[in-house]
């Protein structure tokens, strides 16, 4: 089965992907626990602005590493993140069937802990992303945000478990 990319970035400071940072861990759900002891693991979740289409899935290391994503119509999903110098997070990502695309994670909110960044795909599609331990918490804060993508946040949220 072919493998793709999909994004989730925290917000460091940070250079250009370096490979080799951290450990390959695909997404397996069944087994797989994704915390901050385990390569500084990263749960996210994305929503398609047009389609209401969510992926989730997780980014390992602390200033690059692998990002691994499902969407929830069943396309994985894998890319690479880095901080870039100006502390933004920064990805690449390409998914099953050949879509490809960028993410920027622009905002950073300490309290929750929560990054926000958005992103296109090279169909154009705008994506939209939360990562964090407590993206709830977050969200639950955010109403605007929140309400402007309410079922698609509402499924994410559910499907990754944050």
């Amino acid at each position: 089965m072919a493998r793709n990319f999909l994004v989730c970035l925290t917000i460091f400071l940070g250079l250009q992907p370096a490979f080799g940072d951290v450990e390959h861990q695909p997404l397996e759900e069944d087994r797989f626990v994704c915390s901050f002891d385990e390569n500084f693991c990263i749960p996210f979740f994305g929503c398609s602005e047009k389609t209401g289409e969510f992926y989730s899935g997780h980014s390992l290391g602390r200033r690059t590493g692998p990002i691994f994503a499902k969407s929830s119509s069943g396309i994985t999903c894998e890319g690479w993140w880095w901080r870039t110098v100006l502390g933004l997070g920064r990805a690449k990502f390409s998914c099953e069937g050949g879509t490809t695309g960028t993410a920027t994670y622009s905002y950073f909110d300490s309290k929750s802990g929560t990054a926000t960044g958005s992103g296109r795909t090279d169909k154009r599609e705008r994506l939209r992303f939360w990562a964090g331990h407590n993206v709830q918490q977050y969200l639950s804060v955010q109403e605007e945000e929140a309400k402007k993508m309410a079922s698609c946040v509402a499924n994410g949220l559910n499907a990754s478990g944050l």
